[in-house]
């Protein structure tokens, strides 16, 4: 269903997400994030500008504050847009393609651009082909694409200090008072748990939802195994390439990170949701990159140790990333006793309705 502007109680997934987090839960558990995060709707129940009809006469404030995290997971990062608009709106623009030429004789026009009597794209031949191009001059107004974000995931923690009735307890104020800076302590180590289990749980759902969509964002993921194989021409397992063949998969994967480093800054169709349309016959799509200076990794801890010790002084170097800048490792994706696993139903945004919905569960052994 589409992301709705109610708060949505959040009590229960994540408490049984910060239970995984924290080893109470020793077994892999199945999350539905699909109501949780917003991912972003191209519908909105407001009303549109008439000269391009596709922006929102509302005025949202776009320009958003960004406080650090200070858990784990800090690649990313707490915004608000302000505590009393719960809508944030991203504007893109769908690239296009370029006109043939109408200011020059060219051998499309057979140098008819310019010509006794001719009016710019209009003179046609006796097959009804125009004999001239267009006018530089013709009305290409900009094509926007809006995305809302919007909603809330809501839940509340408490804590009581008595004034009075602990008295008896303790020897001195000084004493009590250093139980109650304990019992603080550890109440605000459980606000951080829950802080983290909210950054965790977005990152395990965008982790689904790029799975998920892969036939919509070419190269947005890559099965490693399938890669090593294709590459090398193996029947090679996960077991065989995290073990026996580790170092050569290793450097594989190296080499393919190096690669896909460069690739992300390329101006580009590929790696994302490019929200392609059609319109007056004419398929449209938005382009995205993402400077090296603005990339950034997560890796499982495990992984990471390993190419660490046996590659990383062939690849890890600033020239690609700044590993202490741009690289995050974390221990587990979803459960601690199940580091390299998930298994999620993500929020998704559906290509026909431009709603967000339900996508497909993902279960994946080791990502």
């Amino acid at each position: 269903m589409a992301r709705v502007f109610t708060p949505q109680d959040a009590a229960a997934l994540l408490a049984a997400t910060v239970r995984e987090a924290t080893g109470q839960e020793l077994t892999l558990q199945s999350i539905n994030t699909s109501n949780w995060v917003s991912i972003g709707e191209q519908l909105l129940t407001t009303g549109k500008e008439n000269v391009l009809n596709a922006l929102s006469t509302v005025i949202f404030r776009e320009l958003i504050a960004v406080r650090p995290y200070s858990g784990r997971f800090i690649s990313f990062r707490s915004k608000s847009n302000s505590l009393f608009q719960q809508r944030l709106r991203k504007i893109s623009f769908y690239a296009k393609d370029p006109k043939n030429a109408g200011n020059f004789n060219t051998q499309l026009s057979n140098g008819l651009n310019f010509a006794a009597g001719f009016t710019n794209g209009q003179n046609l031949d006796a097959n009804g082909v125009p004999q001239s191009s267009k006018s530089m001059w013709e009305q290409d107004p900009p094509i926007p694409a809006e995305m809302f974000y919007g909603g809330s995931s809501v839940w509340e923690d408490s804590y009581q200090i008595f004034d009075h009735q602990l008295d008896v307890a303790f020897r001195s104020p000084e004493d009590l008072a250093n139980f109650a800076n304990g019992y603080i302590t550890e109440k605000m180590n459980d606000i951080e748990s829950q802080k983290e289990g909210f950054a965790r749980i977005n990152l395990v759902n965008y982790i689904a939802g790029v799975i998920d969509q892969t036939s919509v964002m070419p190269g947005s993921a890559k099965n490693m195994v399938t890669e090593y194989n294709n590459y090398f021409g193996t029947s090679k397992t996960a077991s065989d390439l995290l073990t026996t063949d580790l170092t050569s998969f290793l450097e594989f994967f190296v080499a393919t990170v190096k690669t896909d480093i460069r690739k992300l800054e390329n101006r580009s169709a590929l790696y994302h949701d490019a929200r392609k349309q059609t319109i007056n016959g004419i398929d449209y799509s938005i382009l995205r990159h993402t400077p090296r200076d603005r990339q950034r990794m997560i890796m499982l801890a495990d992984f990471w140790t390993k190419a660490e010790a046996m590659v990383k002084p062939a690849i890890f170097n600033p020239e690609y990333l700044d590993i202490g800048k741009q690289m995050e490792v974390v221990d587990f994706w979803q459960n601690e006793a199940n580091p390299s696993e998930i298994d999620v139903t993500p929020a998704i945004f559906d290509q026909v309705n431009k709603v967000q919905v339900a996508g497909n569960q993902v279960q994946q052994s080791y990502i």
